[in-house]
């Protein structure tokens, strides 16, 4: 995951060798690993590329834990 916002998050594969077929409207399940754990959330494939030869695609929330305590949740209200 290269960066994450309440609406979505943008995530690469930092591998030349792998290519994911994305297909726009495509929802997904995620497991996230961040800092504070791993959470789930599922989400629709918004735009899909290749960025300096690696696989990077963009993701729209189509659900997304509410808890204040959940580690997604966490990681998206640090101010830092």
């Amino acid at each position: 995951m290269v960066d994450v916002s309440e609406r979505g998050a943008r995530f690469t594969i930092e591998d030349h060798t792998v290519h994911l077929a994305l297909a726009h409207g495509t929802v997904l399940s995620y497991t996230i690993k961040t800092p504070y754990g791993s959470s789930e959330c599922t989400g629709k494939i918004a735009w899909a590329r290749l960025i300096d030869g690696l696989d990077n695609w963009g993701v729209a929330f189509t659900e997304l834990s509410s808890d204040e305590k959940d580690p997604l949740r966490c990681l998206i209200d640090n101010p830092f």
